[in-house]
């Protein structure tokens, strides 16, 4: 059965748990709980649940980005890794900060560990450029230095842990090391949830609020990438039953990373969140719009056709265009502007077609209009798909 914690204004404040099932696998709290009882109780709740249905279980599969150049470290951390536990392991490689910046936005990691000397520069760049993508996944540091200060900078920097190599490289040490920084993170990002619950904010006044806030990317206030991916398999499923039709636009900010280079990255931060309120004030009620990652936004268009997905996209380009946010890094138009890539899904005539097929014709469909010079909407084609140009 899967744990549940519920919070309920009409418990007395000194109960502690009132099981709801036989299992026990559903506790009611008090609202007026205080957060290290509803941490304990979370904590408690999760490890009885892992004890109930662990025989007979698949090991649970954790993905690790180890972001390591040096050939014998990496092969030493590997070892540690998978040697034999709870957990099977997946282990992902970067060898760089740029190659890890790349895996990073492309893939959803269970851990990422980060040594601090690179061949192309230290582990700290790697959390500034990727911290959007980083709010969700645990990081610890490794180094071979043991500087008290250089810890501090990791932690700042959002590291959950930090770790000195000679420490902690051995299979016991490394392995538990990682496993109670995971449930730490998990804590401590329960924890905010539940504090900003108690706080009375409006969205959190209820249970659909705190959903929501889950679900909610932090930056731009749009839907995050998790709903994006929860979403639009269904939608698409949805649309094949109904013999019907969608767009897909992928929105791409043009040159944003010239624009956190000449501005800053919270004045980064700032131009994203403007571009997605104004994408979605001429959205309508059907459809859908989320943060993708780094400066990439989807939007899905409920039921039009190539000619009314092309007209919208080309209404969400020039609102932008409009709105005229200064930006000498993107020299041709030195204001902030999109790239739109668009490719309609019709039940009718390609229903076979996977949904992860139309989200790659609308990736090659924003290569293409970023190549034909930015600020520019291009329908996706049946040709040859262009080659990535930079943002």
């Amino acid at each position: 059965a899967v744990p549940f914690v519920f919070l309920d204004p009409a418990a007395a404040p000194t109960d502690r748990t009132v099981p709801t099932r036989p299992d026990g696998s559903a506790i009611v709290l008090p609202r007026s709980a205080p957060l290290d009882m509803l941490a304990s109780v979370i904590d408690e709740t999760l490890a009885a649940a892992a004890g109930r249905t662990r025989a007979g279980q698949r090991k649970r599969q954790l993905s690790v980005l180890v972001i390591e150049d040096d050939e014998a470290q990496f092969q030493l951390i590997t070892k540690c890794l998978l040697a034999p536990g709870r957990e099977s392991v997946e282990i992902t490689r970067a060898r760089s900060a740029e190659q890890a910046m790349n895996l990073i936005c492309e893939h959803k990691y269970s851990c990422v560990l980060i040594d601090h000397q690179l061949v192309d520069g230290i582990g700290l760049s790697i959390l500034e450029e990727r911290e959007q993508e980083l709010l969700t996944t645990p990081v610890i540091g490794l180094s071979a230095d043991d500087d008290p200060s250089l810890a501090l900078r990791y932690f700042r920097g959002g590291c959950v842990e930090f770790f000195i190599k000679r420490d902690v490289l051995s299979v016991d040490l490394l392995r538990r090391g990682i496993a109670q920084a995971m449930a730490r993170f998990q804590r401590r990002v329960m924890a905010a949830i539940i504090e900003r619950r108690q706080l009375g904010n409006a969205i959190n006044e209820s249970q659909e609020g705190l959903i929501a806030l889950a679900r909610t990317d932090r930056l731009m206030g749009i839907c995050n990438r998790a709903v994006l991916d929860e979403y639009l398999p269904e939608y698409h499923l949805e649309v094949i039953a109904n013999g019907g039709r969608y767009g897909l636009c992928m929105v791409d900010v043009d040159r944003f990373k010239a624009y956190n280079d000449r501005y800053g990255h919270q004045a980064g931060d700032e131009v994203l969140r403007e571009v997605a309120q104004v994408l979605t004030s001429t959205l309508r009620e059907n459809d859908f719009i989320a943060r993708y990652g780094g400066e990439e936004i989807v939007v899905v268009l409920d039921d039009v056709d190539e000619a009314g997905a092309e007209s919208v996209a080309t209404r969400l380009r020039k609102l932008v265009f409009d709105h005229n946010l200064p930006h000498e890094g993107n020299p041709t138009h030195e204001r902030v502007t999109v790239s739109i890539g668009v490719a309609v899904f019709d039940a009718e005539r390609h229903k076979r077609e996977p949904v992860q097929s139309v989200q790659a014709r609308a990736d090659q469909a924003v290569y293409a209009a970023k190549a034909a010079g930015r600020n520019q909407v291009t329908l996706w084609t049946p040709q040859p798909a262009a080659k990535r140009k930079s943002a």
